[in-house]
């Protein structure tokens, strides 16, 4: 982790995160027409779907958050600091997630109440005196990111791990070694 030019980039991690998010991609089509409870439901219920979501469920955040880490570790290893890390790491998470949070999230969240009929108010209205309400609208916390809470985590993961490093810097030593035992061979 520590050498001058950083962690390499590795394609298989790149391929396995276009594949994961392939999945994921399929994983949520499945939940429109599979059993279960989703935002929005196909009519007549396709039994079958359940097998290959079920097969997908319990590794998919994994390999993700994997892959993620591994990016993390590699900014890590070419920043001229922690804190220059967790700035950059900052504008390209916060960001997209403030701007999705209001400008894809909100329209969903408001046309989802007002299919559900609780909410008839104007798009405009709803922005301004209910997505930045911080606080409980029919049952739903606002404003809600709804998928992108993955953006929100790795921010608070890289927040914490530059905490650590910052007050514990021997830790860097520790994960050196760490990150060293894991990319060995064999």
């Amino acid at each position: 982790m520590t050498s001058p030019s950083g962690i390499d980039r590795h394609i298989g991690l790149d391929w396995l995160r276009i594949g994961a998010f392939g999945l994921l991609i399929l994983f949520h089509i499945g939940l429109y027409f599979g059993p279960g409870r989703w935002l929005v439901k196909w009519p007549d219920t396709l039994e079958w779907v359940a097998y290959p979501i079920a097969a997908i469920a319990p590794w998919r955040l994994m390999v993700l958050f994997a892959v993620s880490g591994y990016a993390s570790a590699a900014m890590l290893s070419r920043a001229r600091s922690v804190g220059a890390c967790l700035g950059d790491r900052s504008l390209r998470l916060l960001l997209p997630l403030i701007f999705g949070t209001l400008v894809i999230v909100a329209p969903q969240d408001w046309v989802r109440f007002q299919v559900s009929g609780d909410y008839r108010g104007s798009l405009a209205w709803f922005w301004t005196h209910q997505e930045l309400s911080f606080g409980f609208f029919h049952d739903a916390f606002l404003p809600n990111w709804e998928h992108l809470w993955f953006l929100g985590y790795l921010w608070g993961y890289t927040a914490l791990l530059a905490w650590v490093l910052i007050a514990l810097p021997a830790s860097l030593r520790w994960l050196d070694r760490l990150a060293d035992w894991l990319a060995q061979d064999s």
